[in-house]
């Protein structure tokens, strides 16, 4: 019989999530290959096998400390609640504003005793004199 070939190790996948997958397949790889060479073997691995796969390894773990820890993902996500929340505030407000204004301004074009201009209209909503 002849020599078991060399798995195949070391891909990248595209995606980041695919990743650890990817090195389970490889190291099942090559516990497959140490398992099926024949007895009178050394069963070590050859240098650019474990090179690779220990690349990979070395790759996918500096990945993975990068990420942010899902604490700092959650602070995240409470600090943008409270920033949307502020901007609902705010824009519920100047809505309001608006229709005061427009009420204002229509209440006075309708009547032309109290015909006022619209700077006119919104100072007194503003209390400005």
């Amino acid at each position: 019989m002849g020599d078991n070939p060399k798995p195949r190790v070391g891909y990248q996948p595209p995606r980041d999530s695919d990743h650890a997958t990817q090195l389970l397949s490889d190291i099942e790889a090559l516990q497959a290959y140490i398992g099926n060479k024949t007895t009178g073997r050394s069963k070590s691995l050859p240098k650019d096998l474990t090179d690779q796969i220990l690349n990979r390894v070395e790759g996918y773990l500096k990945k993975g400390r990068e990420q942010p820890t899902v604490r700092e993902l959650q602070l995240s996500l409470e600090a943008s609640e409270q920033a949307n929340q502020i901007l609902r505030t705010d824009i519920a407000l100047v809505k309001n504003n608006i229709q005061l204004i427009q009420d204002a301004f229509l209440n006075t074009t309708n009547n032309p005793a109290l015909s006022r201009t619209y700077a006119q209209a919104t100072g007194k909503l503003l209390n400005v004199r």
